[in-house]
């Protein structure tokens, strides 16, 4: 009787053995199918997926004239440090101070007297830096590309520029600040460094507002998604 009763003990064994394998399985196929419809969906090429933060309308309202430099009269109550720059591509950020004298650019990037504030609608708002002396904080500008973004903290908002161009101008070239006709960012320097017989010029166009959010991540480039 023991060989018998030795025999059923295995089989009996080997039954609960495939049971206990059976239900892993299938409690394992069960829990990837749960998973796997829960996960997020990814946009197929083409599409977009949607923003962390949604954009509010640009600033809108009276047209300012053409080719001009303009003193608003917000531009006029504007105070230093109103207005944080931030270039995540060459990890710049500082407040912008009112005016661009000798004395004022030596605390930091200084607003044109003749600029406009972000939340003016076609508003040019034109800063100059230093890029060789004290902080210079323009100093790598003349490496911005296509794709670069620039931003512009101003009471409660976001401001999201584009990067357009890049120019070299003779040093009493005023064009580049006047009213260009549609709402960008210009920033101003002299070069060649060290010398400084010019002026660089980098402008940036508007293309977002965002209402500030401290986990916003400010990033760097501009991402752009390939279709077929």
């Amino acid at each position: 009787m023991k060989p018998q009763t030795n025999l059923l003990s295995k089989i009996k064994g080997i039954l609960v053995l495939a049971i206990v394998a059976t239900v892993s399985l299938l409690a394992y196929s069960g829990w990837q199918y749960w998973n796997n419809s829960h996960l997020p969906e990814e946009p197929a090429i083409g599409e977009t997926a949607e923003a962390p933060f949604k954009s509010v309308p640009l600033p809108a309202g009276s047209d300012l004239p053409l080719g001009q430099l303009i003193i608003t009269d917000n531009r006029a109550k504007y105070q230093s440090d109103e207005i944080v720059l931030k270039i995540p591509a060459l990890n710049v950020e500082s407040t912008v101070k009112d005016g661009t004298s000798l004395e004022t650019l030596k605390k930091g990037p200084g607003l044109y007297e003749y600029a406009q504030l972000p939340d003016e609608a076609q508003a040019n708002v034109s800063i100059a830096g230093h890029r060789d002396i004290y902080g210079s904080i323009f100093y790598e500008v003349d490496k911005l590309t296509s794709g670069d973004l620039f931003y512009l903290i101003y009471q409660g908002y976001v401001y999201q520029y584009l990067y357009q161009h890049t120019a070299i101008i003779e040093p009493d070239d005023w064009s580049v600040i006047k009213t260009q006709g549609y709402n960008c960012l210009t920033l101003t320097s002299c070069t060649p460094i060290g010398v400084s017989s010019h002026r660089i010029v980098i402008t940036a166009e508007l293309i977002n507002v965002y209402e500030e959010d401290p986990i916003f991540d400010y990033p760097a480039q501009q991402i752009i998604q390939i279709t077929n």
